[in-house]
């Protein structure tokens, strides 16, 4: 799984063409709001088969192996059947019980946006900047809740082409409890917090 030349490496363009196709969903769903359930569970099964359909064009499926090391298991990118529609299925839940669409479509792009950040870099064989924002997850996971789905699904949906749906969505739910966990420890800190400042004789809030 090692970088290949930028002139020659198809999984770039590949990734720009994912965007444009983005794009043209994102319009069509902001149209009509009442299918945009519907929409995003096709999109991730479109893209999951998009991508295998690549691949096979393109030498056949590839499986990742944990931590890009040789002596760690396999995962076929086959799995990404699975992975993709079961995130799109979970955001979808998430349109239909009535989450703000605004900002968990922005939350969905910008994952899409900072994966393929990510993925590029790592295509490019620009180790620094993969570093950079690869550690920068873990800035993130303080400041913003990744333990939503749509910030996970973004994530795996700007990484696919380049890493496959599994590895993704594995980096994505261990990013995604680190938040969670930061954001309950950072609630019960406050929560300790009033009760010691507060003036004696006075019952907890």
């Amino acid at each position: 799984m090692s970088p290949g030349p930028p002139g020659q490496n198809l999984k770039v363009s590949a990734l720009v063409w994912y965007v444009i196709a983005t794009v043209a969903g994102a319009v069509r769903m902001l149209i009509q709001p009442s299918r945009r359930p519907a929409m995003i569970v096709l999109f991730t099964v479109a893209l999951a088969v998009l991508h295998l359909g690549y691949e096979s064009l393109t030498g056949g499926v590839q499986s990742h192996h944990l931590l890009n090391r040789r002596d760690m298991p396999a995962l076929s990118n086959w799995l990404g059947l699975f992975t993709l529609p079961l995130l799109g299925v979970i955001v979808a839940a998430r349109v239909r019980s009535g989450a703000p669409w605004k900002p968990l479509w922005l939350a969905l792009v910008g994952a899409a946006v900072y994966g393929a950040m990510l993925a590029g870099a790592f295509e490019l064989g620009a180790s620094g900047v993969t570093q950079a924002l690869f550690f920068g997850l873990f800035a993130l996971a303080v400041q913003l809740p990744l333990y939503r789905a749509e910030h996970v699904l973004g994530f795996v949906v700007g990484m696919t082409f380049t890493f496959g749906a599994v590895l993704p969505t594995i980096i994505g739910a261990v990013f995604a409890t680190l938040s969670l966990a930061l954001r309950l420890a950072m609630r019960g800190v406050v929560h300790v917090w009033r009760w010691l400042a507060r003036p004696a004789g006075r019952p907890a809030l």
